[in-house]
């Protein structure tokens, strides 16, 4: 009977426990102005996470994302009306949560293989993506110089190089996705399985009370 408070316990934490939502955080910076988003869908905008115009420095946000869907967007549409655009950023996943980004880790800056780019919108056809600034891209290129807040590994990025021309009015818009998606984890019983698991164990524990 000793263990019986023990095995009560276990069973208790077993039905208290339930998927939770994971963890993301997010150094960004783009020229000049951007909105941050978490998309169910990669042809929908998604959940606001944060926005930013013109403003000095990286930005750093915080957020949860549902564990529930198997697959999620990292949405960042970026906005430019000067001569050079660009978007730079780190993204991190909370070790405990069973998502990844499309890289097979919990780690992920702006680069030219992970990332897609759109023109016209959510579902508008891809662009190539390449390196913006004027030399190579990294994080310290001309003109915008270092962001220590962010990656030192991570690249500007755009489309054109950065260079693309914007519409009637000198607005650029692009439209950058990243995939997330969820790893098998060890299932947890489900509250009907459990509830026979613990009859069963007091029923066990009755059992091993009676007089022989």
């Amino acid at each position: 009977m000793k263990r019986l408070p023990m095995l009560i316990g276990m069973l208790l934490l077993l039905v208290s426990s339930r998927a939770q939502a994971a963890i993301i955080i997010a150094h960004i910076k783009v020229d000049n102005s951007y909105s941050l988003y978490d998309s169910r869908n990669d042809a929908e905008e998604g959940d606001l996470i944060g926005s930013w115009t013109f403003g000095p420095g990286a930005d750093t946000w915080a957020c949860e994302i549902d564990a529930e869907s198997p697959v999620h967007y990292l949405h960042v549409r970026g906005w430019d009306v000067g001569v050079l655009a660009g978007f730079l950023g780190d993204f991190t996943l909370s070790e405990d949560d069973p998502f990844v980004f499309r890289n097979g880790t919990k780690h992920l800056t702006t680069n030219i293989i992970d990332w897609t780019v759109r023109r016209d919108g959510w579902t508008g056809p891809t662009l190539p993506v390449t390196w913006a600034g004027y030399h190579d891209g990294h994080n310290g290129d001309e003109p915008w110089g270092p962001y220590p807040d962010i990656d030192a590994d991570a690249t500007w990025i755009w489309t054109n190089y950065g260079r693309d021309i914007g519409n009637d009015s000198g607005r650029l818009d692009r439209f950058f996705s990243a995939e997330i998606v969820k790893t098998p984890m060890p299932s947890i019983p489900e509250p009907s399985s459990l509830f026979l698991l613990g009859s069963g164990l007091l029923g066990l524990a009755g059992w091993r009370r009676r007089p022989s």
